[in-house]
């Protein structure tokens, strides 16, 4: 769901994931920058409910969203980009 300086972006939860890592590229098809790295100045965190709010991205911006397991091990890159 998008508003007027953040976008709302939500999902089906995946059993036994331990949280979920967000992915945003300006325009669909990328190329795409992690948001929430934990490799960043200010180390992001795994989101752990299936639901995130992107302050301020362009009007254009997509999201894809992949699962992390309980050793850290990340899920396949999805089909398609999750819809705000």
């Amino acid at each position: 769901q998008r508003g007027a300086r953040e976008t709302e972006i939500a999902w089906a939860g995946v059993p036994g994931a331990s949280g979920y890592r967000i992915y945003r590229a300006e325009k669909p098809g990328g190329p795409y920058r992690w948001l929430n790295s934990s490799h960043t100045d200010t180390p992001g965190r795994l989101v752990t409910a299936p639901r995130f709010v992107d302050a301020n991205p362009a009007k254009s911006a997509a999201y894809v969203v992949t699962a992390v397991d309980a050793n850290g091990r990340e899920g396949r890159w999805p089909e398609r980009a999750v819809e705000p």
